[in-house]
């Protein structure tokens, strides 16, 4: 991350950004008292739903929508195994003609590795609901894609979510290299996890 600039947030404004207890998760939020919802949208650039959101609170919360990754060592075999078995039942002939099965899977797979650290990971059921909610994530991503589509009349070209890739291991190397950094900022080495 640059020190300039974190989540598009000037570094004066982080300079004032103070740490609180939302619920279970610490956040960094920048107090916004005194200002109007089109001055938050500017300095924050974020939609007018925010702003509005944001000054009836008081405050903005930096990289509310990120997604929250706990690293932890988890078994590949048994990740895929259990990816499968969810796609299997709950998602086989049930899908768009656009869903690519193996990168369904895999979005599942990461999902979990993302939160292989969580203290409920072996909470029975907990590992399946993280997998079937990144399934999810990847159903709902590619609708919104489709629906960009049909908007414009045709398929952009870099959009691989829009029809089945042909490039499907690509995308899941591309997928376990940008896991694997994530994990490597955190402090561990991803081998010593898969091992």
């Amino acid at each position: 991350m640059e020190v300039q600039m974190m989540n598009n947030i000037p570094e004066h404004l982080m300079a004032q950004a103070e740490t609180r207890q939302l619920g279970k998760r610490e956040v960094k939020v920048i107090p916004v008292s005194g200002k109007g919802y089109k001055e938050v949208m500017v300095l924050f650039s974020c939609p007018k739903s925010t702003a509005l959101k944001t000054v009836k609170r008081g405050y903005y919360v930096v990289d509310y929508c990120k997604k929250t990754v706990t690293p932890g060592w988890f078994d590949p075999d048994d990740a895929y195994r259990m990816a499968w078995w969810v796609f299997n039942n709950k998602f086989r002939n049930r899908l768009p003609e656009w869903a690519d099965h193996d990168d369904m899977v895999q979005e599942g797979v990461i999902r979990l590795i993302e939160l292989a650290g969580h203290p409920r990971i072996n909470v029975p059921g907990f590992a399946w609901l993280v997998i079937k909610s990144g399934m999810l994530g990847y159903l709902r991503q590619g609708r919104r894609h489709d629906r960009d589509g049909e908007k414009d009349g045709a398929v952009s070209e870099g959009c691989q979510h829009c029809a089945p890739s042909p490039n499907t291991w690509h995308c899941k190397h591309a997928a376990t290299e940008a896991m694997c950094r994530v994990i490597e900022a955190k402090g561990m080495a991803p081998m010593d996890l898969a091992a």
